[in-house]
């Protein structure tokens, strides 16, 4: 074999390797979940919600578990499956 056809083959072996690690990083780029910061964003508006309506601790912690719920069930049954 000559080498100018070793050189071809070694550059097509070597795009087609190239074209992989593109298509992997590509995939992997997508697999951040920023799921959390529906739960955060829950949590704290329920709480800065119920202390502004009520003025009590006790119904601002109240206030913040129903913003955590609700942002689960957001999550869970509205966005469910969505890709970004």
């Amino acid at each position: 074999m000559d080498s100018s056809a070793l050189t071809a083959s070694y550059f097509e072996i070597n795009e087609y390797l190239w074209g992989l690690s593109i298509l992997k990083m590509t995939n992997e780029e997508n697999n951040n979940s920023f799921d959390w910061v529906y739960y955060v964003l829950g949590l704290f508006f329920g709480t800065l919600t119920a202390a502004i309506i009520s003025g009590a601790f006790l119904w601002s912690v109240l206030g913040g578990i129903i913003g955590f719920i609700l942002s689960a069930m957001f999550l869970n049954g509205l966005v469910k499956g969505r890709e970004y």
